[in-house]
């Protein structure tokens, strides 16, 4: 009779975890997002006055194509908090013909570094013909 009890209990107890949901939706159509996913290495970038280094950025897009696609980036003018003499970037990223990833270069400049640290940020520029995902941040200082 225990075992019963303890049966019964363990189906109640999990029965709300149980779905009987269907997964109809799952191939319909949706939008192609595109969007930064993650900087290689530290995000944070400490110079010396006048040196330079170089980060990569990827960004990722939610679907394959059979051709390459480009995508352009730009400043993120709300987020972004270090003036532009500090760091260069790629102003294009091209996703290879059957991929969904590729690498953007960010280059930091020791110009005008503050000493405390402040962030650079970049986004995929805004189109009608996909969604835009996340940013690229770094955060950056002078030593």
């Amino acid at each position: 009779m225990k075992h019963i009890l303890r049966l019964v209990f363990l189906l109640l107890l999990t029965s709300p975890f149980i779905s009987c949901d269907d997964y109809e939706d799952f191939e319909e159509d949706r939008d192609t997002v595109v969007g930064f996913v993650g900087i290689g290495g530290s995000s944070n970038v400490n110079l010396n006055p006048g040196d330079s280094r170089d980060k990569t950025a990827e960004v990722f897009v939610s679907d394959v194509s059979n051709s390459e696609r480009s995508f352009g980036i730009e400043i993120d003018t709300a987020e972004n908090e270090i003036t532009t003499d500090n760091f260069t970037f790629d102003a294009q990223v091209v996703i290879p013909a059957n991929e969904r990833t590729a690498e953007v270069t960010i280059t930091v400049t020791n110009n005008s570094l503050p000493e405390e640290a402040q962030r650079i940020v970049l986004k995929v520029v805004d189109s009608p013909s996909y969604v835009t995902g996340g940013r690229a941040t770094l955060n950056s200082k002078s030593r």
